[in-house]
């Protein structure tokens, strides 16, 4: 029997035989006239070229969709990339979703799961904020996320706005 892996490259090799080849950077670059990067979260129920149709932008995508210092590489990456003409703008669509792996668990339980499973990391587990949050606090979660990225110095001049998901309507809502 095949490998989970093997499938996966078999279903890619599959997939390739009808890749269109896209455009090069440097082609991409030279007709952006700004850049458009939406953080959400890694479910797979959460996928931002559906909910997004017929838009051109990057994803990062995390646990929780939540804020962090390589969302800041990033985003600081991307606006270089493709809104680095006068008058280009960067915005970020902060995407939250209803029903979210992180409503499910709290810090303390995977901080304990991994200091039992790796007790000679228990300091690093302890550190590590993995940004759970109960669902009644969605909102919150994302004006949160708004508000950090907000105060990066080098993230000035970036539109950052956010947004819920309904996970069960599909329905993008401004926050």
């Amino acid at each position: 029997m095949a490998s989970r892996m093997d499938q996966l490259l078999q279903a890619n090799s599959v997939f390739a035989q009808s890749w269109p080849t896209p455009p090069t950077m440097v082609q991409m670059r030279a007709v952006a006239d700004g850049a458009l990067l939406v953080l959400t979260c890694m479910d797979p129920r959460v996928v931002p070229e559906q909910f997004l149709p017929n838009a051109q932008f990057a994803v990062f995508r995390n646990a929780g969709g939540r804020y962090s210092s390589d969302l800041v590489r990033t985003i600081a990456t991307v606006r270089k990339l493709m809104a680095d003409k006068p008058g280009a703008k960067t915005t970020v669509m902060v995407v939250h979703h209803t029903d979210c792996g992180m409503t499910h668990l709290t810090n303390k339980e995977i901080q304990d799961d991994l200091v039992t499973k790796f007790p000679g990391s228990a300091e690093t587990a302890k550190e590590i904020d993995f940004g759970c949050f109960a669902e009644e606090d969605l909102v919150k979660t994302i004006k949160e996320d708004v508000e950090a990225l907000q105060a990066e110095e080098i993230l000035k001049g970036v539109e950052i706005l956010g947004f819920t998901l309904d996970t069960v309507t599909g329905i993008l809502s401004r926050v």
